[in-house]
């Protein structure tokens, strides 16, 4: 029999930056912060929910990284961890430290190239890989148990608009796998 740990699909997503408004009026969170939405399952699997008041974040090069471990990367500082009803009303008090998702918020001062409308890329990083206690010898469970799990947030998408390769003379760019071509 399965956890429901072990069934949780932990492949990348994707989610969009938003405004922290509307949320629990109990929250004193800043203006000029955008909001990344952390999946309940990853929260689990971090062990964010219910244990942590709040993650740890670094910055690689462009990418944002969410960690509950001290890693050896850039460290920006420890931000708060809110939750949020899923599919409910945003402002509500009554919220479940086990079962509601989380999220963040950052400063758009000290990240310049995120901002509210941005799609960005999700990807958790687990520090070995599936079973792996048991296909390497040399791989303890407590290395397994102590690594460095993470998440990883990179630049996705500006408002909507594909980044990976657009020309300054304003044409618009069809993106096909690898390949891309004028319109």
């Amino acid at each position: 029999m399965k956890t429901s740990l072990e069934t949780v699909d932990i492949s990348e997503t994707t989610t969009t930056l938003s405004s922290p408004a509307p949320h629990n009026p109990n929250y004193d969170i800043p203006k000029g912060h955008f909001r990344v939405n952390i999946p309940w399952e990853w929260s689990c699997r971090m062990g964010f929910n219910g244990d942590l008041d709040h993650a740890l974040v670094y910055k690689v090069e462009d990418d944002i990284v969410l960690s509950a471990n001290l890693m050896d990367e850039d460290f920006y500082g420890e931000v708060k961890l809110y939750y949020h009803k899923e599919n409910g009303n945003p402002k509500s008090t009554n919220v479940d430290t086990v079962y509601d998702s989380q999220f963040i918020t950052l400063p758009e001062i000290d990240f310049t190239n995120y901002s509210v409308g941005d799609t960005i890329n999700m990807e958790y990083i687990n520090p070995a890989p599936k079973n792996a206690y048991y296909l390497y010898e040399h791989v303890s469970m407590d290395d397994v148990l102590e690594g460095e799990r993470h998440i990883r947030l990179s630049k996705g998408e500006e408002n909507g608009l594909d980044t990976t390769d657009n020309p300054s003379d304003g044409q618009i760019q069809r993106v096909e796998g690898e390949g891309h071509s004028t319109v």
